[in-house]
């Protein structure tokens, strides 16, 4: 005897393909990634070292029964991140159960996203502090420059705040300086000296 549950084996759902099946159930009907043209190309490649990329940006893709078995390695730290952006997008709250809506949005992305256009929603749709919800609008905030002007060091700051506020440039100077400089190094990426201008705070800004 097969049993069944909403017409579906019970042997389906309770494998791999089938959490991940009820995941994509999860997931928003808008999967459209970020646009990595409207990036700077260093801040893609400053992002994916980060999760310990050495080699272009690149995504092979995950099956249901790979991600088991497969160690989070950059890609998949990669698509993990900008599942958990996808995940929140027109959402207060991350879809609930995580351990079922994560993994699923984790392996999707890997299928079907490039690794720029995952790298793209990660920078996109971050907290970089004082109310600058995405790159663009740190980089006129912080530097009132378009992400296009911004210099290596610059853009090394604002891949910090991906991390954590507590980078940030205004409030923390030393702090974002030492992580800006850790990003570049990483990255192998000539590093320069001293800190770039930064617009002037506004008086409550490190209050």
């Amino acid at each position: 005897m097969v049993l069944v549950f909403a017409g579906i084996p019970l042997a389906i759902l309770a494998s791999p393909i089938g959490v991940y099946l009820w995941g994509l159930t999860l997931l928003p009907s808008d999967r459209t990634p970020s646009d990595p043209s409207r990036l700077p190309a260093l801040a893609l490649e400053l992002k994916w070292a980060t999760f310990g990329g050495e080699s272009e940006p690149h995504f092979v893709g995950v099956t249901p029964y790979g991600y088991l078995r497969k160690e989070h390695d950059t890609e998949l730290n990669t698509a993990f991140a900008a599942g958990r952006r996808l995940l929140i997008r027109g959402r207060r709250q991350y879809p609930k159960p995580w351990l079922v809506s994560g993994p699923s949005a984790t392996i999707w992305i890997s299928r079907n996203w490039s690794a720029p256009e995952a790298l793209a929603t990660i920078l996109g749709s971050a907290n970089y502090g004082h109310g600058f919800e995405s790159f663009i609008e740190a980089s006129e905030g912080y530097f009132g420059s378009a992400p296009s002007e911004l210099s290596p060091y610059q853009v090394a700051q604002l891949v910090a705040l991906t991390w954590s506020v507590r980078f940030d440039p205004w409030c923390s100077p030393e702090r974002s300086d030492e992580k800006a400089r850790e990003i570049l190094a990483r990255h192998w990426h000539p590093i320069e000296e001293g800190r770039r201008a930064l617009r002037p705070k506004p008086p409550d800004a490190c209050s």
